[in-house]
């Protein structure tokens, strides 16, 4: 089938309109010259003068914990112990009481003694690597103040879990059904459509949970065509063993199901045999990201990953950049969480932030918006090996669209006026307003 966007502005392009057949697109131009393509079958949309630009690109998001967190208690406002319990206890939750967003500031002895007035084990995440528990949840994971755990950290006076005690608590959380995980990545794959994304690398093995039952979900999704998003899953593993399962089994990059596929190895720069399931991934010609916060000079690891043709360097680093420049001149793509430019793609969160705000946040720190707009686009492409399909508009290239109210080569202001009116992903609209 046949579309057409006519009477817009083009990013990149002095053109009005784009025709696209069977989601690829044919052909930009005047209004004039695609209106001559168009057939009384083709479905045409006038977007009246908005803004057309390449659907947006997320080097790096968590899809299945994001919509999960969706079925949780959101903490990210709160700044009171008592104000926190206040909202556990009115949740209506059944079983144990799971929250994110808390910010670990609150984290205190007193916070500890209110949550253990709670009799339901208390799970409250917060950020990537730590959670708060109570009394009734340590118990369950039969934690205490004696407990060793390698790699993690354990506050039993304070009830903070660190790094891997964080991955001994998950396990004892009830388990999610194939079903609830489909409902949990549907909903964070729509939440970034409205964002004006239309790809992203996406890490979704979660520690204590079966890859195998998290990767068979996306890859049904998959073939049924319910992705609304390019995803390029970034596979995380414990140890090298279960690598060598995952291989075996016959995966590695580029495997998968209609906008889904299998990605990259990511490894944190401080895990252990690293080295070993960097070359063991290679042998299978798949891709290893690496995630470290450090600044300054390679690594070891990363000089070990740069032995091999097919390593991605993965930067996600809060300080002045020069861990990507770094890496870059080693000849590693780059992303970052916190920076923008032409070398790096950017690890935009598109589930929480609309392509407008995040613009707007960069802008207003002194970045050109075309720098922001080429990280969130080719860069993205890029990075995630998606440069012959995605993060441009021109002949060829999948028709994934962005179409917004005003542009947002402007000021922060004017940027963060701008609304995502449709997105467009393999030609088909995922989300309109």
């Amino acid at each position: 089938m046949a579309k057409a966007w006519i009477n817009g502005h083009i990013y990149g392009s002095d053109g009005s309109a784009l025709y696209a057949r069977d989601g690829v697109i044919e052909a930009i131009g005047s209004d004039e010259e695609i209106t001559a393509l168009i057939n009384d079958a083709d479905e045409v949309t006038d977007v009246q003068g908005a803004c057309i630009y390449p659907g947006f690109i997320s080097a790096h998001v968590s899809l299945l914990e994001a919509g999960r967190n969706a079925m949780r208690i959101n903490l990210s406002m709160i700044r009171d112990a008592k104000e926190a319990v206040r909202k556990l206890t009115a949740s209506g939750q059944g079983g144990w009481l799971i929250g994110y967003g808390l910010e670990q500031e609150l984290v205190s002895e007193e916070f500890r003694t209110l949550l253990d007035t709670l009799t339901a084990p208390v799970y409250l995440q917060i950020g990537e690597d730590a959670c708060l528990v109570n009394a009734a949840a340590l118990r369950r994971a039969d934690i205490s103040g004696d407990t060793v755990i390698p790699g993690g950290k354990v506050d039993v006076k304070t009830g903070l879990l660190e790094k891997e005690a964080v991955n001994v608590m998950r396990a004892f959380l009830p388990k999610y059904t194939p079903q609830q995980t489909e409902e949990a990545l549907l909903h964070a794959m729509k939440r970034m459509n409205a964002h004006g994304f239309t790809a992203c690398g996406s890490s979704d093995f979660l520690p204590s949970e079966s890859w195998g039952d998290i990767l068979d979900t996306m890859l049904k999704m998959g073939r049924k065509g319910l992705c609304s998003l390019r995803i390029d899953e970034q596979c995380t593993f414990d140890a090298p063993e279960e690598l060598a399962h995952f291989l075996d089994e016959g995966y590695t990059a580029e495997v998968g199901e209609g906008l889904f596929r299998i990605g990259s190895l990511k490894i944190d720069e401080t895990q252990p045999d690293g080295d070993v399931m960097i070359r063991l991934a290679e042998n299978y010609n798949m891709p290893a990201v690496l995630k470290t916060e450090k600044e300054g000079e390679l690594t070891d690891l990363m000089k070990e990953a740069a032995v091999g043709n097919n390593f991605l360097g993965y930067a996600v680093i809060s300080g002045n950049g020069q861990l990507p420049a770094k890496m870059k001149e080693a000849g590693f793509p780059c992303a970052s969480e916190s920076m923008v430019g032409p070398d790096y793609a950017l690890c935009a969160d598109g589930i929480r932030e609309s392509v407008p705000e995040i613009v707007a946040r960069y802008v207003s720190q002194g970045y050109e918006a075309d720098q922001v707009i080429r990280s969130l686009t080719a860069e993205g492409a890029q990075f995630l090996r998606f440069q012959n399909e995605t993060g441009m508009l021109k002949q060829g290239m999948k028709a994934d669209l962005c179409i917004m109210t005003s542009p947002l080569e402007s000021d922060p202001e004017s940027i963060r006026s701008a609304e995502v009116l449709m997105t467009v992903c393999d030609g088909k609209t995922v989300f309109e307003k």
